[in-house]
């Protein structure tokens, strides 16, 4: 509530978010939900983002505080890039699909607790 005005608020879409698992497995089970703010998919990241280059995410001086952890070899304009994940499960059991430092799609997955960032996602409504 506090990052968005009440304007800005009404703009934003209620979406459907499906699970869009890699590696379906037997033992995965994600409901799709309907949601304002959301994380990507990979096949959502594979659309949106050309290349590894337009993957790469720099980190905010409040992220970098607040514990994501960056590495000054990987950068873009000069910014250092971070870890991202994405809402899709992973191949490994508690893991989630991310998107490494260099922009490259990891669909294996990696565990939250690897201090990457995140990037959340909404549609809007241009009426």
């Amino acid at each position: 509530e506090s990052a968005f005005t009440t304007d800005e608020q009404k703009s934003i879409c209620e979406t459907d978010v499906s699970s869009d698992i890699a590696f379906p497995t037997d033992s995965q089970s994600v409901e799709d939900v309907s949601d304002k703010i959301f994380l990507l998919s990979y096949s959502e990241v594979e659309k949106f983002f050309k290349d590894a280059n337009d993957r790469k995410c720099t980190v905010t001086e409040y992220a970098k505080a607040h514990g994501v952890h960056t590495d000054e070899d990987y950068t873009k304009d000069g910014l250092e890039t971070c870890m991202w994940c994405l809402r899709s499960p992973g191949y490994h059991r508690d893991c989630t699909a991310t998107v490494d430092k260099r922009g490259s799609i990891y669909y294996d997955g990696a565990y939250f607790t690897v201090r990457s960032g995140v990037r959340p996602a909404i549609w809007i409504s241009l009426d």
